[in-house]
């Protein structure tokens, strides 16, 4: 059922009432900034309503819901909201006009309602949905890097303290849908890959490479460029990436100290490539080695994302055991005693009590984990399931299933606790007694720490069920995450800062990102290369803090972007002159000569005839342009079989001329496609190429039918 709210109001009802989990405070603070139900259209599952119509008020009006009155009564508080925007959407259409201030909020509160569980749908009136396409398409936006960004960046950036400078910077990809679309206002199709610049290859993208800084100090966050992919990024390209971003952002002001990334195999290449060039500059300058690698002559350490090292152990840990050296002793873990640990947990279960009651199936059975979810690994390696085993296994220390030898398992999830604790501090103060879950100061043991564990991390092996020994990468990725995080914490002390919050240096706020475009995209949780671009628009308008996604892999963090785009819908865009590069192809010899079969002349046909009924109308006013365009004689049997033979002017048939045209601007077309769809400008490029290889064949001095057609066609 479909519910439109326009210029009226509604009264609804429904045997079970909507879940509002959302924050009724932030429709009701601001009178001003109601939602404008015009100017968005949200699908939902549907739901029972009822609309009260009366009888004594029959004005005529424009529409049928103009004629409704409301009944307040029984209204959830989202209907009223619905209801209140509704009259102002009545008084702002009486003055014709929008507030570009409000705008920002309006498609920030979109978000919220396409959350709802019970809204169907809210219908709008065309010209609004105009609206909204055009205000958004004032904020010019593509892949690479934006100058206009990073310029409004830079102002922003100058009112900041120096220590609110410091950030780092975090990258990642996300799977998108293939496919191709032409936008026609920017002239250009979507879904190639794109590196900005006029870097575009004709290859499909099903990957988009996001780049987003972070504060250390201050919390902000910003996305600040993009590229389009074809599957996992090439490590060289992936540098110049780095490079071409990290430049731009030193040119705004801020202070980068350490990129973030996951542990995938291009980016570990990448930085061992920038590792390798940083050393050898050293070397050839005689100066002291860097802990991390050089652009520009700053330096910057790199982390792997802790996360993603977390799940990449507990991963390993399902298939091998590890071995490993810790507080002076040789110890083995492995995951059977997890399994065991549930097992016995579970059959010992009384009034459905347990020890361990956040663990389930999906934390220890291999084939029902979800691998993705950092929270299912964290809780299996903390201190809650390590003492628990260690406490069965002293009580029982004979069990076949948790003994003597589970206590090598029940230290390993404390050691991979107490690691995670360090790299994961959000509170300048302790957190539930645990000293290492808390920031980095001058007198805390983070350092020992690490340098202890560090060394637990190079005795690590883990040995598969043919005894094959190995040391995956995440193993030395651990090693290079805590030697970084303590030669920063070395250089941000040397700066005058009293403390750091390790959980600052990882990229949770970027999955964030990608789930909240996964959500708006509703249910097509995997939007391809053109609806990512209009959802990179939409969070930037938002300021991405009001849509919140339980799609992503980590907590939700209520961190503030660092600028607001809202200037960009009030400014002008400078269109910069761009050269059109035409290949002049030899293709009049064959146009004429080029013979279709008698299907495709009559679909031919058939196309011109409806650019006659369609795109020519004022022009066939013209007595000489009539004559040379439309055919009184109805010859054509594919426009014979479509008529109607009720209506005596329907489909128009061509003259010959005008089929011969539109035939060679077909064959012209279709021999330079090939070469020009990846570009920029591509139907300003086919207009050129027929304007430039046809000969003007019509003799009507009034009008332009031969760029006409072209234009049209």
């Amino acid at each position: 059922m479909c519910a439109s709210a326009i210029k009226g109001s509604l009264s609804w009802s429904s045997r079970t009432p909507p879940n509002h989990n959302s924050d009724s405070s932030d429709y009701n603070e601001q009178e001003e900034d109601l939602l404008n139900i015009s100017e968005i259209i949200v699908s939902q599952p549907p739901t029972q309503m009822s609309i009260c119509t009366p009888k004594k008020n029959k004005r005529q009006r424009s529409s049928f819901l103009q004629d409704q009155t409301v009944k307040p009564n029984k209204m959830t508080p989202n209907c009223k909201q619905l209801y209140k925007a509704s009259i102002k959407l009545k008084n702002q259409l009486s003055r014709n006009r929008y507030k570009i201030n409000t705008f920002k909020h309006r498609v920030k509160l979109a978000g919220k309602f396409m959350k709802e569980d019970n809204f169907t749908q809210i219908v709008d009136k065309v010209n609004s949905i105009k609206t909204i396409m055009s205000l958004l398409r004032k904020v010019p936006l593509g892949p690479g890097i934006n100058v206009h960004i990073f310029e409004h960046l830079k102002k922003i950036v100058e009112k900041l303290s120096p220590m609110d400078r410091y950030c780092t910077i975090m990258f990642d990809e996300m799977a998108l849908e293939a496919g191709l679309q032409y936008d026609k206002h920017k002239d250009c199709v979507f879904g190639l890959e794109d590196f900005g610049n006029y870097r575009r290859k004709p290859i499909f993208a099903d990957h988009v490479l996001t780049f987003m800084i972070r504060g250390i100090h201050k919390k902000y966050k910003q996305p600040i460029c993009f590229y389009f992919i074809k599957g996992t990024t090439k490590s060289q390209a992936l540098v110049k990436c780095i490079k071409e971003v990290i430049l731009n952002v030193l040119n705004t002001g801020l202070n980068i100290v350490a990129t973030v990334s996951d542990q995938g195999m291009t980016n570990i290449a990448a930085i061992n490539i920038l590792m390798k060039e940083t050393r050898q500059y050293c070397l050839r300058e005689n100066i002291d080695i860097y802990e991390g690698y050089l652009i520009n002559g700053h330096e910057i350490i790199h982390i792997y994302d802790p996360p993603h090292l977390l799940k990449s152990i507990r991963n390993n840990l399902l298939t091998k055991n590890v071995n490993f050296t810790w507080r002076g002793k040789r110890q083995t873990a492995t995951w059977d005693h997890l399994v065991n640990l549930y097992e016995i947990d579970k059959k010992y279960e009384h009034l459905e009590m347990r020890c361990l009651p956040k663990i389930t199936e999906a934390h220890v059975y291999k084939e029902k984990i979800k691998k993705m979810k950092v929270s299912y690994a964290s809780q299996i390696f903390s201190h809650k399931v390590a003492s628990t085993m260690r406490l069965m296994s002293d009580m029982a220390p004979d069990n076949k299933q948790i003994g003597q030898k589970a206590i090598g398992t029940a230290d390993f999830c404390l050691f991979m606790d107490n690691v995670f604790d360090s790299v994961n501090a959000n509170s300048v103060r302790q957190s539930h007694g645990k000293y290492l879950r808390s920031a980095v100061t001058p007198n805390s043991k983070h350092v020992s720490f690490w340098n202890k564990e560090i060394n637990v991390f190079k005795s690590m092996e883990f040995i598969d069920n043919n005894g094959k020994i190995t040391k995956p990468p995440c193993v030395k990725n651990w090693i290079v995450t805590l030697k970084g995080m303590k030669y920063l914490w070395q250089k941000l002390s040397k700066n005058n800062f009293k403390f750091l919050l390790t959980r600052n240096i990882n990229q949770d706020p970027l999955e964030c990102l990608f789930g909240q475009f996964r959500q708006l995209s509703g249910r097509n949780i995997n939007p391809d290369c053109y609806h990512f671009l209009n959802s990179f628009k939409t969070l930037l308008l938002n300021n991405y803090f009001s849509i919140t996604s339980n799609q992503t892999n980590c907590q939700q963090h209520k961190i503030d972007p660092l600028i607001n785009l809202k200037s960009f819908l009030t400014g002008t865009v400078n269109d910069e002159e761009i050269l059109i590069d035409i290949n002049f192809i030899d293709i009049n010899a064959n146009v004429y000569n080029n013979k279709l079969n008698n299907i495709n002349d009559m679909t031919v046909i058939y196309i011109a005839g409806f650019i006659i009924r369609k795109k020519l109308v004022d022009i066939l006013k013209c007595n000489i342009c009539k004559s040379e365009l439309r055919s009184e004689n109805v010859t054509n049997p594919l426009i014979k079989a479509r008529q109607y033979q009720t209506i005596k002017y329907g489909l128009c048939n061509p003259t010959t001329k005008l089929f011969q045209f539109i035939k060679d601007i077909l064959t012209i077309s279709s021999k330079c496609i090939n070469d020009i769809f990846y570009k920029q400008n591509v139907a300003r490029q086919l207009i050129l190429i027929n304007e430039i290889n046809l000969k003007p064949s019509f003799t009507c001095p009034d009008h332009d039918v031969k760029n006409f057609l072209i234009q049209k066609t």
